[in-house]
Formats: structure tokens, sequence, C-alpha cells
């Protein structure tokens, strides 16, 4: 089975079990403001 298939199934649970999930991927480490913001916005809602 694929990664992209294991996440799938991971996020599943985890949304089924009231968790919200927000994906920081590797390349978005590089621009921390921008991060930070996206962070910030997913924390706010």
């Amino acid at each position: 089975m694929g990664n992209k298939e294991r996440d799938k199934r991971h996020l599943a649970t985890l949304e089924s079990m009231g968790w919200r999930v927000m994906t920081i991927w590797d390349c978005e480490l590089k621009n921390t403001a921008a991060l930070a913001r996206k962070i910030d916005t997913f924390m706010s809602k």
C-alpha cells in the first residue's frame, strides 16, 4: 500500500474521531511568516 493511501486512511480516522487536521509540507517550512499565517488561520477556525 502506498503512502498516499495510508495518509488518506489516517486522515479519515483522525477526522472521524473529531480531530481537525492540517498538512504542512516540507517546502512550507522555508517561509516561516507564511507558515505562521497558515497555522494562525487554521487555529482560529
